[in-house]
């Protein structure tokens, strides 16, 4: 009679396993506070909370440590099989993330993610903070948030069944990994970010679990072709990558150089035809300008109206700076050389004065930069 095998596993992996076992947990508390409390209470404590979180996690890391320890040890002395006790953590590890997935999911479809909110129409883009940018961004469509949430919920069905939570843990990984990128570099709120840090890693932990038949998936041996033409690879692939790289290149080389004074310029004083322009004259006069925006790649907009950009009503067109002659001409969207040269004078730092003709009217400007 052969003796019966005992699988075993390393003491890493029972740590991480126990580890995102307790991690479960605490993020399920944190979870309940955030949602059950009111807005109230999560303004005025959610610092505390948030603190909370980071505690539990080190207590939470602190056990598994001790744990796993004593865990390795007993099973090495008492020879002991650990399969049922891996199966149930597992098993948390695998709800866990369903639950919470499934969570982000249903928000989105119930719109508590990336829901429309009125102000953001009045805001302008550039004094929106990250949080606000990426919501008024994926708000923008219901029916990518649908989409999206219903990709988090049947991710979250496939992990709930063993046999499909290789399928599942695929296709959450890289939503996940996105989410994770937009909440850390776009400063969306901290509890946020190492919720979906954690969800991640745990989708790793359950990848990791089958490296066995990944190796077989991804790493064995290809279907050799009828026509070997492997002497072309070390040619072909960084010809390839050359190619893509010269074509970038090739059109940011040959971009004309930005002017130096690019940014927000912010009219302080127009005359027409040597006479001020009145404060209302914009309502009428689509060049009597209050903004200029220079930009890096070649471009100009001119705006009239003082309160907010209007793209339906801003003149649009491309520019050359010659500064030799300190003249900055301007192409307008219209017939061909159709151009416009601006007399640029007194440029100092922060301020500067412009002269031009449009629509045989001489515009002379006092620019100031915002």
């Amino acid at each position: 009679m052969q003796p019966e095998t005992v699988t075993r596993s390393s003491w890493f992996s029972k740590f991480s396993e126990f580890f995102l076992v307790l991690v479960a947990g605490v993020c399920g508390i944190y979870m309940l506070f955030s949602s059950l409390a009111p807005e109230i209470f999560y303004m005025r404590f959610g610092n505390v909370l948030d603190d909370a979180l980071i505690d539990g996690l080190g207590a939470a890391a602190l056990l598994a440590l001790l744990y796993s320890i004593s865990w390795h040890r007993n099973e090495l002395k008492a020879n002991k099989d650990s399969t049922a006790k891996h199966a149930w953590f597992r098993a948390v590890i695998r709800y866990f993330i369903a639950y919470t997935i499934s969570v982000y999911g249903f928000a989105k479809i119930c719109q508590t993610q990336f829901g429309h909110y009125y102000f953001r129409d009045d805001m302008q883009a550039g004094h929106l903070n990250g949080l606000s940018l990426t919501w008024y961004y994926f708000g923008h469509s219901y029916t990518f948030a649908v989409i999206l949430g219903s990709i988090q919920i049947f991710g979250g069905i496939l992990l709930m069944f063993r046999r499909t939570t290789l399928l599942g843990t695929c296709l959450l990984l890289p939503v996940m990994l996105n989410i994770v990128l937009i909440n850390l570099f776009y400063d969306i709120a901290f509890g946020a970010f190492v919720v979906a840090a954690i969800l991640t890693v745990s989708l790793f932990f359950l990848l990791l679990l089958r490296w066995d038949d990944l190796k077989l998936l991804f790493l064995s041996k290809s279907i050799t072709p009828p026509i070997k033409l492997s002497f072309l690879k070390p040619i072909v692939i960084p010809l390839v990558l050359a190619t893509a790289f010269y074509s970038v290149y090739h059109y940011v080389a040959h971009k004309p150089t930005p002017a130096p004074f690019t940014g927000i310029w912010k009219v302080t004083e127009l005359k027409r035809n040597g006479k001020p322009d009145d404060e209302n004259a914009w309502i009428k006069h689509a060049s009597s300008f209050h903004k200029v925006y220079v930009e890096k790649d070649g471009t100009i907009s001119f705006s009239a109206n003082p309160y907010v950009f209007d793209d339906m009503k801003a003149w649009f067109s491309s520019y050359l700076y010659d500064a030799n002659h300190h003249v900055l001409n301007v192409f307008f969207n219209g017939p061909k050389g159709d151009t416009t040269k601006i007399d640029i004078g007194n440029h100092i730092d922060q301020s500067m004065q412009w002269k031009m003709v449009i629509n045989k009217d001489t515009l002379q400007m006092k620019l100031y930069k915002e």
